[in-house]
Formats: structure tokens, C-alpha cells, sequence
């Protein structure tokens, strides 16, 4: 993908930070000082985005949803691509930055406290071995939860009951902390009889999150598992309850929700963005499973009344063809 579709970094990018004082409160605060969020935010198809630092006293985190990037911890340089969760530790020299031709998209958060490196130690990351590759339902909150800890920031900065702002943030960012803990404690059970068929769902989810900015049929996802449009029409019904298509385009609108929530595109950007040709038709579908307009949900959004059906009640598959377009 050719970097002329995307802005600079700076344009995309919402971020939510501490104030000394309150750093100060948190380092000493019984409920806090054992894991506090200093900083957390996001930036969307972030092109140039670019961070290099001799050392650092706390510790970040960094998830990419979508697009590339790398991170550099001493003299070695990992890629990192969608759902991949990395980790700087304290005391070490790094960078990380996104891909020139397929920029990413991040939540990240600078976090520390008296537990944060036994977390890191749960977790199982080190200086050499910062990566966690996370299938893309392992943990199904966490954009939401990333999102929660700036929405509680950002509102605790303006709020006189900013202290428990921060401590609600900080409970987001523990549970995610203990979840990676879990997933890591666990990732060597064995597979259950049921697995062969859970790792071709999973597959061709992980495919649609890689592709969400394609019109991605159902013959080509099901060519990926090696399998018939028909056979993985009937897998999806019997493990998730919804076709594939409908599933890529649940997804695709959750996407245009960030975009609209989070930057400034136009709703026909937004639609070509996401591989639909027809800009009425992406508004259509996006009435039927938000319940509004793009430009109206934009609106509510912002003023925080709008959220997101996932489960709308018409199936929508029999038009799936216009997501070609």
C-alpha cells in the first residue's frame, strides 16, 4: 500500500498524560502505587510516526491493531504486524516507528509501580523477547480497554474527581496486564478435540483483521483454509452464530467508528478507506448495525452517547456483494 494514502502521524494520534502532581499522588497513593497509567494513547495509520530514547524509567506498552511498524530494543529490530503486543522495559535504549508503506495503528500506554515488573515477569517478555503475538480474538476488549484508559484520562484532567479517574484507568490496565499474565501461564494446554476446527475460524479471522481495508470475498477467505465457501459458511454458524461476511463487516464498521471517533477523515474517505466503492451503500450498512449515520454517530460519539450494536437484528450477507465494489 502506497504511503500517499496515509497523514502525518501527528494529524492521527490522541494521547492523555498525567499531570506531576497527580504522578506524585499516584506513586504514594495505597490504591495506586502498586501499577498506575501515566500516559496512554493512540495513533491511527500513524505515517512518520518515530520515537528513539537512550533509556526510560517506567516501563510501555504497545498494541498494533492493524498496518506495521518495528521496535528496536538495543541492537536488535523486531517487526511488528497486526496484533502484535510489545513491551519496553526500564533502564533500556530503544525505538520503534511505523512502516513507511503500510503505517500502523497503535494503543499504547506508559505504565509503572511497585508490581509492574512482576507483571512483565508473568507476562513472560524481556529485553529479548518483547513480542506477544496475539491471535485477534484472544483478548476482545483490549482496544476497548485501551480506549477506556484515555477516555478516563482525558475526563479526569477536566474533573475535580480526577484521582478516581485514574484509578478506574489503572483497573483497565491491570486487567490487561493479568489476561496477557493468563494467556501466557496457559499457552501450552493441551488442544481440546475441537481445536482443528477453532483454528480455521481463527484463521480466517486473524485474515479479515490483516485485510480489513480490502473487499475480501468469501471464496478467497475460504481458499486461505483450504476449505469450500460453503464448509466455512457452516463453521462460522456453529462456532461464533453469524456467516463470515457478516463477521468482515461488523469489523469493518467497528473500524469506521475508530476512524470517525478519532480523526478527521471524510465519511467517503472513511468508505473507500475500508473498500467500499459506493459511499451510500457504507452508510446504509453502517445505520443498520450502529443505528445511525456516520456523521450523526461521529456527533454522539464525541459527545460520548453513541456506542456500537454488534448484533444487529437483519442479517446483512445478501448484500455482501457491494463490499467488492
Amino acid at each position: 500500500m502506497h504511503s500517499g494514502h496515509f497523514v502525518d502521524w501527528r494529524l492521527n494520534r490522541k494521547a492523555q498524560t498525567i499531570s506531576p502532581a497527580m504522578l506524585r499522588q499516584a506513586r504514594s497513593h495505597p490504591l495506586l502505587a502498586s501499577l498506575y497509567v501515566r500516559a496512554t494513547g493512540q495513533i491511527t495509520r500513524g505515517l512518520g510516526h518515530h520515537f528513539e530514547r537512550e533509556t526510560i524509567d517506567e516501563y510501555i506498552m504497545l498494541y498494533c491493531v492493524e498496518g506495521r511498524g518495528w521496535l528496536r530494543i538495543g541492537s536488535q529490530t523486531y517487526p511488528i504486524g497486526p496484533h502484535d503486543l510489545c513491551f519496553v522495559l526500564t533502564g533500556h535504549a530503544h525505538g520503534y516507528g511505523a512502516d513507511h508503506r503500510d503505517p500502523w495503528t497503535i494503543h499504547w500506554a506508559h505504565f509503572n509501580g511497585h508490581q509492574a515488573a512482576a507483571f512483565v515477569e508473568l507476562i513472560g517478555v524481556s529485553a529479548q523477547s518483547p513480542i506477544i503475538s496475539l491471535r485477534g480474538d484472544t483478548i476482545p476488549n483490549l482496544t476497548r480497554h485501551f480506549n477506556a484508559m484515555l477516555s478516563l484520562l482525558a475526563v479526569g484532567a477536566l474533573s475535580e474527581g480526577s484521582l478516581l479517574h485514574l484509578l478506574k484507568a489503572c483497573a483497565y490496565l491491570r486487567q490487561i496486564l493479568s489476561t496477557l499474565a493468563l494467556i501466557n501461564a496457559t499457552v501450552d494446554d493441551p488442544p481440546t478435540e475441537d481445536a482443528a476446527e477453532e483454528s480455521v475460524v481463527e484463521r480466517v479471522i486473524r485474515l479479515m483483521h490483516e485485510n480489513i481495508t480490502c473487499p475480501l470475498q468469501l471464496e478467497e477467505m475460504a481458499r486461505e483454509v483450504n476449505l469450500s465457501a460453503s464448509h466455512l459458511h457452516r463453521l462460522f454458524r456453529q462456532e461464533i452464530d453469524t456467516t463470515p461476511m457478516h463477521y468482515f463487516i461488523c469489523l469493518k464498521i467497528e473500524r469506521a467508528c475508530e476512524l470517525l471517533d478519532n480523526t478527521e477523515m471524510k465519511v467517503n474517505e472513511i468508505s473507500h478507506f475500508l473498500g467500499y466503492g459506493d459511499p451510500h451503500y457504507f452508510s446504509r450498512i453502517f445505520k443498520q448495525i450502529t443505528g445511525h449515520a456516520p456523521r450523526k454517530f461521529r456527533t454522539l460519539r464525541r459527545a460520548g452517547l453513541a456506542g456500537i450494536d454488534h448484533h444487529p437484528s437483519t442479517e446483512i450477507e445478501d448484500s455482501s456483494d457491494e463490499i467488492r465494489r
